[in-house]
C-alpha cells in the first residue's frame, strides 16, 4: 500500500516452514487514480524457499510464480487510502544534471522563439505594413495640413450665421420699398417722389451690405486657394503612395527558408523530451545512489572478507596428522538469493510473460547479475523488454543495460503550460518505440532510440499574426507520421547532449514554404487592401475636415446670392418707377399736344368764322 498509494488486499495466505512454502491468493491492488478499479490482481503468488540456507540465516528461492496476472479489473469497494498529512518537502539544491538540463531546455526554448520569429517577420503582413507606411507620404502631410486646416476652419464658422443676420436685415428694411404700389402715384402723383426715393435707398442700403459681403468673401477667397492648394497636394501625396504600394508589392516574388535554418518539430521534440527527462531523471538518482549504496557494503565486506582470511593465513598453521583431504565447494551463496521470478496472465485483451532472474544482495559472490525478460500485450498496445542490472565488482559492461521495443501505445507529447513556447506544437498519435538504455554507477548514462507515430497529428494554440497561425496549422496538418533518432548521453565529465534526427522539419519546411508561395498573392493583396484602404480613410477624414469649409464656402454663397436676388428685386421695383414716370410724362405729352391743337383749332374755327361774318357783312 505504501508503494502503490492505494489499498492491498489479500484472500488467502500460507506460510509453510516444513513444507518451504509461502503462497499469497486474491492479490488486489487498487489503482490510485481511479479507485474503483485494480491496478493489477494475481490470483496465484508461489513461493519455494530453500529451508536449509533459511536456518544458516539465509533466504534462497529457486523460483518465484506469479500466475494468471490481470489488468484493470472492477472491485466492490472503494481502494482509497485516508489522505496522509503532506510532509513539508525541504528545498533541494539542483543537481548538476538538472542545471544543465534547464539551460538546455532554456537554450531550445529562445531557438524557437527566434525561429519562429524568424518565419513569421520575413513575410508578415504586419511588418509589410510596417515597412510600407514608414515610406508613405501622404499621411504625414494630411496631419501636418489638418493642423494648418483647423486654424483657418474656425475663424470663417461664424461668418454665415453674421452674414445670414446682416443680409436678412437689409432685405426685412427693403422689403417696403419692394412691395411698393406704383399704381397710388395715377390718383396721388406726390407720392411718385416718395416711391423713387424709397426704392433708391434700399438699394443704396443692399449695395453698402453687398461692398462688405464681397469684402468678406474677398478675404475668404484667398483662404478658399490656401485650401484648394491643399487639397491638391494631398491628392498628389495619396496618388504617389499608391503607386509606391504597387512598386513594392511587385517587388515580392516568392517566399524561401534555409533548410537547416529552422527545426521547429525536431527542436519542438527535444523540448518534449527534454522535460520528460528532468521529470524522470529523479527516479534515476534514486536507483544510481541506491546502486551505490549496496556496491559500497558489498565491497566494503568482501573487503573485510579478505582481511580476515589473510589475518588467518598469517597465523601459525596447527599441524595435524595424515588422513584423508576433503573439498568443500566455494561457498557462493549471498544472504538473500532469488533465482528466478516468472510472471504470467492472459485474457481477452491481455497477456503477459515475465522472468526475472538471480536477485540477490551481493552479485559479486553469486557472479550473476539480475536479468529481466519479458513481453505483454494489453489492449491492443505491446512491449517487449531485455535488460540486466550488474553490481559485480568484476563486471565488464555498465552497470545498467534495457532493451526496449513497444507498440500501438496512444501518445500525446506536449510541453508544460508553464514552459510552453508560442507555436511549439503538441503532438497525438500511435507510436511505436525502440530504446536501449545503459546506466553506470557514477551517475553517467546513455538513451539511443528510435520513435515512429503513425498516424500523428501535431496542434497548437493560436497565435498571432493570424495569417502565420494559419499557414503553420496547414503545414502541420499535410503531416500523418513522425520518425525520429534519440540520442542523449551524460556524464560529470562531458556533460549532457542531446539530439533527435529526423529528416521532419526539411519536409515541414518544402510543405510551409509551397504553402507560403500559394497563399503569398493573396498576402500581398490584403497588404495592399489594407494600405490603400488606410490611404482611403485618411483622405475621407482630410475630405471631412475640408468639407467643412466648403459648407461655409456654400453657405456664404448662398447668402450672397440671396443678396443679389434681393438687389436685383429693388433694381426691378425702380426700373418700374421710372417707366411709370416715363409713361406718365408721355401721357402728359399727349394730353398737353391735344389741348393745345384743340385750343388751336378752336381758335381757327373761331376766327375762320369771324372772316365769314365781316366778308358777309361785306357783301352785304
Amino acid at each position: 500500500e505504501t508503494i502503490f498509494e492505494a489499498k492491498c488486499g489479500i484472500s488467502y495466505l500460507h506460510l509453510g516452514i516444513l513444507d518451504s512454502n509461502f503462497t499469497i491468493k486474491g492479490l488486489a491492488v487498487a489503482d490510485k487514480k481511479n479507485t474503483m478499479t485494480n491496478l493489477f490482481e494475481v490470483e496465484n503468488f508461489t513461493l519455494d524457499f530453500d529451508l536449509i540456507q533459511l536456518l544458516k540465516k539465509r533466504f534462497t528461492v529457486d523460483e518465484i510464480d506469479i500466475s494468471n496476472i490481470q489488468l484493470g479489473t472492477q472491485r466492490t469497494t472503494d481502494g482509497a487510502l485516508p489522505p496522509k498529512p503532506k510532509k513539508q518537502k525541504k528545498s533541494k539544491e539542483d543537481s548538476k544534471f538538472q542545471k544543465q538540463l534547464n539551460t538546455f531546455t532554456s537554450e531550445k526554448s529562445e531557438i524557437l522563439k527566434n525561429s519562429l520569429t524568424e518565419i513569421f517577420n520575413q513575410y508578415n503582413p504586419e511588418v509589410f505594413l510596417q515597412d510600407f507606411y514608414s515610406q508613405l507620404k501622404s499621411p504625414s502631410l494630411i496631419n501636418e495640413i489638418q493642423d494648418e486646416v483647423a486654424v483657418i476652419i474656425p475663424k470663417w464658422q461664424k461668418t454665415p450665421n453674421e452674414l445670414t443676420e446682416t443680409i436678412t436685415q437689409a432685405i426685412n428694411n427693403g422689403q417696403e420699398a419692394v412691395n411698393f404700389d406704383w399704381g397710388k402715384v395715377k390718383t396721388n402723383p406726390a407720392l411718385l417722389k416718395n416711391g423713387i426715393e424709397l426704392v433708391s435707398n434700399a438699394i443704396k442700403e443692399i449695395e453698402n451690405v453687398k461692398n462688405n459681403t464681397n469684402k468678406i468673401i474677398d478675404n475668404f477667397e484667398k483662404d478658399l486657394k490656401t485650401i484648394n492648394v491643399f487639397s491638391s497636394n494631398v491628392k498628389s501625396a495619396v496618388d504617389s503612395d499608391y503607386e509606391l504600394i504597387n512598386t513594392e508589392i511587385n517587388k515580392i516574388k516568392s517566399f524561401s527558408l534555409k533548410e537547416d535554418g529552422v527545426n521547429i518539430l525536431t527542436n519542438s521534440l527535444n523540448k518534449v523530451i527534454a522535460d520528460l527527462l528532468g521529470k524522470y531523471y529523479p527516479t534515476f538518482q534514486k536507483i544510481v545512489s541506491y546502486a551505490q549504496n549496496v556496491s559500497f557494503k558489498t565491497t566494503e565486506l568482501n573487503q573485510n572478507k579478505k582481511k580476515s582470511e589473510k589475518e588467518k593465513k598469517e597465523k601459525v598453521e596447527i599441524q595435524r596428522y595424515k588422513g584423508r583431504y576433503v573439498e568443500y565447494k566455494n561457498d557462493k551463496t549471498p544472504n538473500f538469493l532469488i533465482k528466478k521470478i516468472h510472471g504470467s496472465g492472459k485474457g481477452k485483451t491481455f497477456g503477459l510473460d515475465i522472468s526475472i532472474l538471480d536477485i540477490s544482495n551481493d552479485m559479486s559472490k553469486w557472479d550473476k547479475p539480475i536479468s529481466i525478460q519479458g513481453s505483454a500485450v494489453h489492449n491492443g498496445m505491446s512491449d517487449s523488454i531485455l535488460g540486466f542490472f550488474d553490481l559485480r565488482e568484476n563486471r565488464t559492461k555498465k552497470m545498467l543495460e534495457l532493451n526496449y521495443t513497444g507498440s500501438g501505445y496512444d501518445v500525446s507529447l506536449s510541453v508544460p503550460e508553464e514552459s510552453a513556447v508560442q507555436g511549439i506544437p503538441s503532438m497525438n498519435g500511435k507510436g511505436a518505440f525502440t530504446a536501449n538504455f545503459n546506466a553506470d554507477l557514477d551517475g553517467s548514462f546513455s538513451l539511443k532510440g528510435n520513435v515512429l507515430m503513425s498516424p500523428v497529428t501535431f496542434e497548437t494554440v493560436a497565435f498571432e499574426p493570424v495569417f502565420a497561425y494559419s499557414l503553420y496549422n496547414k503545414a502541420l496538418k499535410k503531416f500523418d507520421t513522425l520518425k525520429a533518432g534519440l540520442n542523449i548521453s551524460y556524464s560529470d565529465d562531458y556533460g549532457l547532449n542531446m539530439d533527435i534526427i529526423s529528416d521532419i522539419d526539411k519536409k515541414f519546411i518544402q510543405v510551409f514554404t509551397e504553402l507560403f508561395n500559394e497563399e503569398l498573392y493573396s498576402i500581398k493583396q490584403s497588404v495592399k487592401t489594407e494600405v490603400q484602404e488606410s490611404l482611403s480613410k485618411n483622405m475621407i477624414v482630410f475630405n471631412e475636415k475640408i468639407s467643412e469649409f466648403y459648407i461655409i464656402k456654400n453657405k456664404i454663397e448662398e447668402q450672397k446670392n440671396r443678396l443679389d436676388k434681393f438687389k436685383t428685386q429693388l433694381e426691378t421695383k425702380l426700373n418700374e418707377g421710372q417707366k411709370w414716370v416715363e409713361d406718365s410724362i408721355e401721357t402728359t405729352k399727349e394730353a398737353a399736344k391735344k389741348t393745345t391743337e384743340k385750343a388751336i383749332n378752336d381758335v381757327k374755327d373761331a376766327a375762320i368764322d369771324s372772316a365769314k361774318n365781316k366778308i358777309k357783312n361785306l357783301f352785304n
